[in-house]
């Protein structure tokens, strides 16, 4: 029995449909011009992209709508899904675009991705200028900021506001007859002056450089004078045994670091730099940051007042580390903590960040003012480096190259491994290991240390909440 002759009409309809396919992918819509190739965009600091343009979705649907319809012009197909009485229905957008300038963070994320932005500036002669451009500025008020991606296209501009505050250096003996370096900048009619305090062998150069010197611009951006003093030990050396270099925290009447930072304030005035009814405010950094807290708590004890008549402070930071108990216990003076999320100190670590928590919630319990604030981690953009000024975009980018290539980047461009580690495999394997690093100045390596550990939240001073404390200063 002969076979009747194959049906070819499906095959050709579906080669016809192939051929309208094609003509479509080349051409938008009823426009004949070419169209033009859409390049996906790099994708930022969180995910990307996940699917194709929507015109290439289209030209998608309308390949399956002619392959399910190819029933040989059959009236009973049911529209496919994805079509609307046979017309296509391009998905819902689920990427958008963020697009800064003169910032970085630029890319295309998916709604719901935490988008992390940073001013491009470097933190030498600029203070933040501002963010403007979208309603998401709303969460961005520091020269670094993040939000949660939105479903639009979102158009930023971050603009640096230009300061202009050369440090002075003088010297100090105060109470002992060993000299003391103070550096300070202090502008006409200033609204008030910072006292800045270092750290665990530290200095007062915890101001001129890195994120010390980028909170004194905010600082004097916003009007106020800053000077930073030091420790009697910083000149001295360990001077109570306990083998560290640093600021004496002790609420006692015998306190040498208390006498001589009175005498000090008294000197200031004396010479006119400052006003007698000029307000003082303070913040310090780890050890530092004990000092502050006890300074602030100076005023709330009868016989210290007495002692130290010129040390009343509106309002005190510190930066990563709590302060001692009986300082938060008495204190009266509003006193704020700014914490490193991931502090490794081994002094400090989760039991410290505990701590300074509880220390703020202490005192809004008994009616001070408080403030607390988390640095957290953030990803490693690949210019992170230039913001301290020592290092140029070029080599910046390599050092980044040369950190994800040893394996401490993880996908969305975090540090997978704490600071200490890293440091310890950069001694281990020198410049064989990090030639890029190893081939940099003191001052550039100390730099790179500096931000991988503020990148980490790790015990680190930061810049990230300088306009946060700022605004609490001036509540007082």
């Amino acid at each position: 029995m002969d076979r009747p002759p194959p049906d070819t009409s499906c095959a050709e309809g579906t080669a016809r449909n192939r051929a309208s396919f094609d003509a479509h992918a080349l051409t938008n819509g009823s426009d004949s011009r070419p169209m033009v190739t859409q390049q996906r965009p790099s994708a930022g600091y969180m995910r990307g992209d996940s699917g194709a343009t929507p015109q290439t979705r289209f030209a998608r649907t309308r390949v399956v709508a002619a392959a399910l319809a190819c029933a040989c012009g059959s009236s009973d197909v049911t529209a496919p899904t994805g079509t609307t009485n046979g017309t296509p229905v391009v998905p819902a957008r689920t990427s958008f675009t963020v697009g800064i300038a003169g910032g970085f963070g630029s890319g295309t994320y998916t709604v719901g991705d935490t988008v992390y932005t940073f001013g491009a500036y470097t933190a030498t002669t600029n203070a933040l200028g501002g963010w403007t451009g979208d309603a998401v500025t709303s969460a961005l008020s520091e020269w670094s900021g993040r939000f949660v991606m939105p479903a639009r296209d979102v158009a930023l501009t971050v603009t640096p506001q230009a300061v202009n505050a050369p440090l002075s250096i003088g010297a100090f003996v105060g109470s002992t007859a060993r000299q003391k370096t103070l550096r300070y900048y202090i502008p006409p009619n200033p609204r008030g002056l910072l006292l800045v305090f270092h750290g665990t062998g530290g200095s007062s150069r915890v101001i001129e450089k890195g994120e010390g010197f980028a909170i004194a611009l905010e600082a004097v951006a916003a009007g106020y004078g800053v000077l930073a003093y030091e420790a009697e030990e910083s000149v001295a050396g360990d001077l109570d045994g306990n083998g560290k270099a640093r600021w004496d925290v002790a609420l006692t009447l015998t306190n040498t670091d208390f006498a001589n930072l009175d005498a000090l304030v008294v000197r200031l005035r004396a010479t006119g730099l400052i006003s007698a009814s000029l307000p003082l405010y303070a913040f310090g950094m780890s050890n530092g940051s004990s000092m502050v807290i006890a300074l602030g708590a100076l005023a709330s004890q009868t016989d210290l007042a007495t002692r130290f008549p010129n040390l009343r402070f509106r309002a005190v930071a510190g930066y990563c580390a709590p302060g001692s108990a009986t300082a938060v216990a008495i204190t009266r003076t509003p006193s704020a903590w700014y914490v490193c999320r991931n502090d490794n100190n081994d002094e400090v670590g989760a039991d410290g960040v505990a701590r300074q928590q509880q220390n703020s919630t202490t005192l809004q319990l008994r009616g001070i003012s408080t403030d607390l604030a988390f640095n957290e981690a953030a990803p490693l953009y690949d210019e992170r480096f230039t913001r301290a000024g020592s290092i140029d975009v070029a080599t910046s980018r390599a050092l980044v190259v040369e950190l994800k290539t040893r394996g401490y980047l993880d996908s969305r461009r975090f540090l997978n491994q704490t600071p200490d580690v890293i440091s310890a495999d950069i001694l281990r394997l020198g410049a064989a290991g990090f030639p890029v690093l190893s081939a940099l100045t003191a001052t550039q390596r100390a730099d790179v240390s500096d931000a991988l550990r503020e990148t980490y939240a790790d015990h680190q001073l930061f810049s990230d909440q300088a306009r946060r404390m700022l605004a609490f200063f001036a509540r007082f």
